[in-house]
């Protein structure tokens, strides 16, 4: 039996008890790995379950990811007294934040759990390349909480403020802000960094980026959406993969977060823009008649590649909800462009 949670159709663990049980066994490790790089193990696990993929399936790709994951320090402190705030930005404190969050869903149940904790994170939603945000979203979409502690986790101790909204409006849409970025030469000379995270830090570290933090007019998560794939299908690019994925995450969440979560998920997405050069983009695409979702599903789940797994899954929903052919195809751009990788 399935059963509908807001838009979407989630299987239950039920359908397949190799879900929970991997994503309980996966608690042992880290949200992290060789030097900052996030495990997308609970992530592609969901992904799977939900293109669709048989149990030995989820098993042989738990076995095959798990070996490039660390093992969960023991927590060093007890937090159960100061709560999970006490390890904001604190990667240290992760196996603490855990067990405090794992005692509160147990005691109170997760919708209450995350009512209370995703309002102070909505301004942190681009940390740690978006990650907290997706993770925690494929955590409440699976239906199972049990990768949800730690998905929580993640996102606390990797938290950081990108900007903080300033008024007061410059722009009439979101587009119109991305055009102007797009036109901007101040971003021209942006250092990027290792990873993605540090160089939106980079971006947003320029005077420039202040113009840009302001609130948009009647602003809507379809727009965000949009530009999003948009993005995508005019570049393949790795990091505008990440803002698929994180509108989809936002749609998943948005119940929880507090009611700025559009305006700091445009900041957060501008930030990431600008690590991306600022291309241009259509967000009105010409598209060639688009693969149906089972092939797209079932061609996914071959893939040993993680964000394979998670673009195709995301895509898929937002396709579902959007109808606009846009993410069936980034979808088949993804799976083109890494075919024999």
């Amino acid at each position: 039996m399935t059963t509908r949670r807001g838009d979407m159709i989630i299987r239950p663990p039920a359908a397949g008890n190799a879900l929970h049980e991997l994503l309980e066994g996966g608690r042992r490790f880290s949200g992290s790995y060789a030097g900052g790089f996030a495990s997308h193990l609970p992530m592609a696990l969901v992904a799977l379950h939900g293109l669709g993929a048989e149990e030995t399936r989820l098993r042989e790709f738990a076995s095959f990811y798990e070996k490039r994951l660390r093992a969960m320090a023991p927590a060093e402190s007890d937090l159960r007294n100061s709560g999970w705030r006490a390890g904001i930005n604190r990667p240290e404190c992760e196996a603490a934040v855990a067990e405090v969050l794992e005692e509160e869903i147990a005691r109170r149940g997760a919708g209450s759990v995350l009512s209370e904790i995703l309002p102070e994170l909505t301004s942190g939603l681009g940390s740690a390349a978006f990650h907290g945000l997706i993770r925690t979203a494929y955590a409440v979409d699976s239906g199972d909480d049990a990768d949800l502690p730690g998905a929580l986790s993640y996102w606390i101790v990797a938290y950081h403020d990108l900007r903080p909204v300033r008024e007061p409006e410059r722009f009439a849409t979101a587009a119109a802000a991305f055009a102007a970025m797009h036109d901007d030469t101040r971003f021209d000379n942006v250092e990027l960094q290792r990873s993605i995270d540090a160089s939106m830090a980079e971006v947003t570290r320029l005077p420039a980026f202040t113009e840009y933090c302001g609130p948009v007019p009647d602003l809507d998560l379809s727009q965000l959406a949009r530009i999003a794939v948009s993005i995508y299908l005019a570049t393949a690019d790795f990091t505008a993969l990440h803002l698929v994925t994180a509108c989809h995450a936002t749609r998943v969440l948005e119940r929880y977060l507090s009611d700025e979560a559009l305006t700091h998920l445009l900041i957060a997405m501008l930030a990431a823009y600008g690590t991306l050069r600022r291309p241009a983009f259509d967000p009105a695409p010409r598209l060639a008649p688009p693969s149906d979702r089972a092939s797209l599903a079932a061609r996914a789940i071959e893939s040993n590649d993680d964000h394979d797994l998670k673009l195709v899954y995301s895509a898929l929903r937002e396709e579902s909800v959007y109808g606009w052919g846009l993410h069936h195809a980034a979808a088949w751009l993804r799976l083109s462009t890494t075919a024999g990788s």
